[in-house]
């Protein structure tokens, strides 16, 4: 954990390789004529594709190799595996609406393929109204966007933290209300987490759920704030024992839509419902260009007028996360 200034040669452990090295040398002469033989075909060689396209590590070919895999194909059946993909296959089976009425599936599955076929929405209304059953107004609608630097920028951060920057929260006080919006947004330059930690109490009365999409990184996030501003922390904790997960209905697959592709996350689920709310229409249109974009302001990398706009469009992207939940 950062405590003051950082000794560099503290953040790593030394250890002489050397041995592990010459070892694996020794097979670097046959790889490399196994290479040469490859590299001398007239035609590429043929390799099925599967899970080793992407383990270890994403091949720089996919998309070449998947260019016949059609959409909605049995890969992007949820958490299918390679016993069942192999067995499709045998059967000449590659997309999901030709998969065989007797062929054995998971619940989740079994739903994401009757969606797929059907072109209709699967929906179990009870336990949806027992999910919105717990729910009591005023309603917040909260989100946040992290970094997690591998070097703690600030006191009490350990390497790779989440770091929350930034937050949006729509507030909707009675049932069928208007909406109010409360934003923060770090300058890049100091510590942000007091002044979103305040922004959060300020913004978030004592009685009220607090609706978040997959709230487990909400709740580490306000465990982060409450670890770091001690003077908050039982009005910030207070915060997450509230949270209300919007997402378990779609995670549960108590609603299902073929739009999805078996897909529950708020980036597949808003633009399916919401064509207007797509992404793509935005500047910052994900977290990882989020992250990027705070980071480089921390940097300093822009001109003020920059880091005007950068602001306008991260407050946008946060912004509709709430607005969408």
């Amino acid at each position: 954990v950062r405590h003051g200034d950082i000794d560099v040669d503290e953040l790593f452990n030394l250890s002489d390789v050397t041995e592990e090295v010459a070892k694996l040398i020794k097979a670097v002469p046959a790889n490399v004529k196994e290479f040469h033989k490859t590299v001398a075909l007239s035609e590429a060689p043929t390799i099925d594709i599967g899970a080793h396209c992407s383990d270890p590590y994403d091949c720089e070919f996919i998309h070449y190799c998947w260019k016949h895999v059609p959409k909605n194909s049995i890969y992007d059946l949820v958490k299918i595996s390679g016993t069942k993909i192999a067995a499709l296959k045998a059967m000449g089976v590659l997309e999901i609406k030709d998969i065989p009425e007797d062929f054995e599936l998971t619940e989740m599955q079994a739903i994401q393929v009757k969606v797929e076929k059907t072109g209709r929405e699967h929906l179990e209304a009870e336990p949806i109204a027992a999910l919105l059953k717990n729910l009591s107004y005023p309603l917040y609608f909260l989100d946040f966007e992290t970094i997690n630097p591998a070097v703690p920028p600030y006191d009490g951060l350990r390497p790779y933290e989440q770091l929350p920057f930034q937050a949006s929260i729509h507030i909707q006080r009675t049932d069928g209300g208007p909406l109010e919006q409360v934003e923060f947004l770090g300058d890049g330059r100091n510590d942000p987490r007091p002044g979103l930690a305040k922004c959060l109490v300020d913004a978030i009365g004592p009685k009220g759920s607090v609706i978040a999409y997959n709230t487990g990184f909400e709740g580490r996030c306000l465990d982060g704030l409450a670890g770091a501003c001690p003077e908050m922390s039982a009005r910030l904790l207070s915060i997450k024992k509230r949270l209300w997960d919007l997402a378990n209905a779609f995670s549960k697959r108590y609603y299902a839509h073929p739009g999805f592709q078996g897909r529950w996350s708020l980036k597949a689920v808003l633009p399916t419902l919401m064509p207007s709310m797509a992404y793509d229409n935005l500047a910052i249109s994900g977290g990882a260009q989020a992250q990027l974009a705070y980071l480089n302001l921390m940097k300093g990398k822009f001109s003020d007028s920059e880091a005007l706009n950068l602001a306008t469009d991260l407050k946008k992207y946060c912004g509709q996360d709430t607005l969408g939940m």
